[in-house]
């Protein structure tokens, strides 16, 4: 048993080991003046605009859109097999 955790120790060590070295890498090339940093900003920026916009976007249009594909009404099966909507007036 103290062999299992000697080794869950060593991984759990070396997995945080690997996430701070690609985190001071990731810094370190963050703070570079570089073109592909100043692209990957700029694309990182407009994903994150853009998830943003659809998030406000289905807040205000959602439910116009939702009951756009909505229909409205029972559905009958006919003596074909086929499904008929029936819209009640």
């Amino acid at each position: 048993d103290s062999m299992e955790e000697s080794w869950d120790f060593e991984f759990l060590s070396r997995i945080a080991d690997s996430c701070l070295s690609f985190i001071s890498e990731f810094v370190d090339d963050w703070l570079a003046n570089d073109m592909r940093v100043s692209i990957f900003k700029i694309l990182l920026s407009w994903l994150i605009f853009s998830l943003i916009a659809i998030h406000f976007a289905w807040k205000v249009y959602g439910n116009t859109v939702n009951d756009m594909y909505y229909r409205q009404g029972g559905c009958i099966s006919s003596r074909t097999g086929t499904l008929c909507c029936v819209n009640p007036c």
